[in-house]
């Protein structure tokens, strides 16, 4: 289990400059990330992901966070009342039965319309403060452990971009659920669905007991109101999350979907569902879609699951992201020292590339004796060592 931090040393190591005298701490940052993809070209991750079954739900992201501790983090459970065309005012003290675990700080019309910016499920969430009223705020409790680091993310937009902001909130709590401290908030005044995430590490010493993440519709002028909607929440542990960085989830790949059951707990395949492109139409009712990380079933599939049922998909996903030095990498032992030695190729070809660099690089005492010609005989061999690795990694996808 190694950690970006100690990535980054051994990098340096390998690059010869372990002070960062050449190389500085975000190069070094790059190069590890840019190695990552490579190998996520040519090596994914192979995953078995299954998917809740959700009425009415044709759309499922994939990689998003099986490990979701917010409770009805799509909005699709709720009373009649408020799973609305038009906002209902919900009372404070009738909010937890109401929204399946999310809270309300004041009275405020809200609704759960079926609207056309959702990302998951059929439903969104709209507050809709009155004219006047401050910060309308929906809010869930999350019980986390200490020394864990959390992600977190949600879209958040308003029906009508402008005016007032529409904003996420993250707060830390102790186990009598005071405040401790706000630490992060993100807002938008967009018309269309912005996703805004974060990751947060607990404090080892077991005081911060809650996250609380906050839907907070800004308060309105005197006489104007607005829509503030938010859908899609998540918060999970980093570790569980299974998470595929935003710029990452065209790169999902899927072999097969099947539909399962459970009986007396024991979970047994139903049918296969079938590949896309076995209709000579653009558009076909027949097979799953794959676009941007999100699975698509048929419509008319989906009319006749129930909530018994689950969607088990096969695939292939990229390697994640590193940001936080304590974060610490999905690849195997051997994928991280292809990771490393592809940095190696990276770092070296600068140093061919730009002789002031290399010059700069050579000040260190065990670099002055290494000549241009030295140097472009290391690039050779990175260069042949890095085709031989990558035919060794390079997977064949069914």
């Amino acid at each position: 289990m190694t950690t970006f931090a100690e990535l980054r040393s051994t990098l340096a190591r390998r690059l010869a400059d372990p002070s960062n005298i050449t190389f500085s701490d975000d190069d070094l940052k790059d190069m590890v990330n840019e190695a990552i993809a490579e190998v996520s070209r040519i090596a994914p991750q192979p995953f078995v992901e299954d998917l809740q079954v959700l009425t009415g739900r044709t759309r499922y992201k994939l990689r998003g966070g099986n490990a979701n501790l917010v409770p009805n983090y799509s909005f699709e459970e709720g009373d009649d009342t408020v799973l609305a065309t038009a906002p209902v005012t919900v009372t404070a003290a009738d909010a937890p039965d109401l929204l399946g675990g999310w809270n309300l700080v004041a009275d405020t019309p809200l609704y759960f319309p079926k609207n056309a910016n959702r990302i998951t499920g059929l439903r969104v969430a709209f507050l809709q403060p009155t004219a006047g009223q401050v910060d309308a705020t929906l809010y869930a409790d999350i019980p986390v452990n200490p020394s864990t680091t959390y992600q977190v993310e949600g879209w958040q937009w308003k029906l009508l971009a402008g005016g007032l902001v529409n904003r996420l909130e993250l707060e830390t709590r102790d186990v009598d659920n005071n405040l401790i401290e706000s630490v992060w908030t993100h807002d938008t005044t967009s018309a269309q669905p912005v996703l805004a995430s974060t990751s947060y590490t607990t404090a080892d010493d077991g005081t911060e007991f809650y996250l609380r993440i906050k839907l907070i519709a800004k308060g309105t002028q005197p006489s104007t109101r607005q829509s503030f909607g938010f859908e899609d929440i998540s918060v999970a542990e980093a570790s569980q999350a299974v998470l595929v960085a935003p710029n990452a989830i065209n790169s999902i790949e899927v072999s097969k979907v099947e539909l399962w059951n459970v009986t007396d707990g024991v979970p047994y395949p139903v049918m296969s569902i079938q590949r896309p492109g076995f209709s000579r139409s653009d558009f076909t009712e027949v097979g799953w879609r794959i676009w941007g990380g999100v699975l698509e079933l048929p419509y008319g599939l989906v009319q006749s699951l129930d909530t018994s049922a689950f969607i088990k998909v096969w695939g292939y996903a990229p390697y994640d992201t590193l940001v936080d030095d304590t974060q610490v990498t999905d690849l195997s032992n051997e994928l991280e020292w292809a990771v490393l030695l592809y940095c190696d190729l990276i770092g070296t070809r600068r140093l061919w590339n730009d002789r002031a660099l290399f010059s700069q690089w050579q000040t260190r005492s065990n670099n002055t004796d290494v000549t241009p010609a030295a140097l472009a005989g290391r690039l050779n061999g990175l260069e042949q060592a890095w085709l031989r690795k990558e035919r060794q990694l390079h997977v064949l996808r069914a």
